[in-house]
């Protein structure tokens, strides 16, 4: 709403609906990792290497593997190099016969929903460093837990809500990244609960897109 007033437009022609990005169609899910996982989801330059840190910190106590899924899948060759710099063994997702591995870096399209129904913990991307953050909605519909950096502009209200609701634990950076994986593994039964929450709100506004649709289909009709 903002954003129109800032743009000069008289505050009677706003009204707020709700966003219909809370309107998610039935996933296709597939299989995708039996062992237990952490997902770095649509990262970007320079967050890589901080869930790296973080993971490379915490794998020494935990039987656990990091997927990585680049918000760009040209830079997976560069991923690819920063676990390498780090000691860690790296896989691409599409090599299937590698099966010693701590590091897997998903090289195709399309797989992002399955990570998320299956990863332990979701780190959203785009959040840790200044890119304003990518929708979390997706992996609360599909029951993760959710961590998330503080540079969140494109989805600051939905952000919000979920910081409200303890939906979400937002993190600043590696330390805290890592204090959040810890305390999201050791502690099952709150882990559950932050996605529990998280899929309350994602239930809670659905049926944007049909309001919104009806309220066009209504303005049309007094016009005509």
């Amino acid at each position: 709403k903002e954003r129109f007033l800032k743009l000069g437009i008289n505050e009677e022609s706003i009204e707020v609906i709700g966003s219909v990005k809370f309107d998610i169609p039935k996933q296709d899910i597939k299989p995708v990792e039996s062992t237990p996982f952490i997902l770095g989801a649509s990262t970007h330059p320079g967050e890589e290497k901080i869930l790296l840190n973080a993971f490379n910190r915490l794998q020494s106590k935990q039987d656990l593997r990091l997927v990585l899924c680049p918000r760009h899948i040209h830079r997976v060759e560069e991923v690819v190099k920063e676990v390498k710099n780090m000691r860690l063994r790296p896989k691409l997702f599409s090599d299937e016969s590698s099966k010693d591995y701590d590091v897997c870096i998903v090289d195709s399209m399309g797989l992002l929903s399955s990570f998320y129904a299956a990863a332990s913990i979701s780190f959203v991307g785009g959040s840790l460093v200044p890119r304003g953050g990518h929708n979390l909605i997706e992996p609360a519909a599909l029951g993760s837990p959710i961590l998330i950096g503080p540079h969140v502009f494109n989805f600051e209200d939905i952000v919000q809500q979920f910081l409200n609701d303890d939906a979400c634990i937002m993190v600043s950076n590696e330390d805290e990244l890592l204090a959040g994986m810890k305390f999201l593994i050791d502690n099952l039964s709150m882990a559950t609960q932050y996605a529990r929450r998280a899929r309350q709100i994602v239930e809670r506004n659905k049926g944007s897109s049909e309001v919104q649709a009806s309220y066009i289909i209504k303005q049309l009709g007094e016009k005509s």
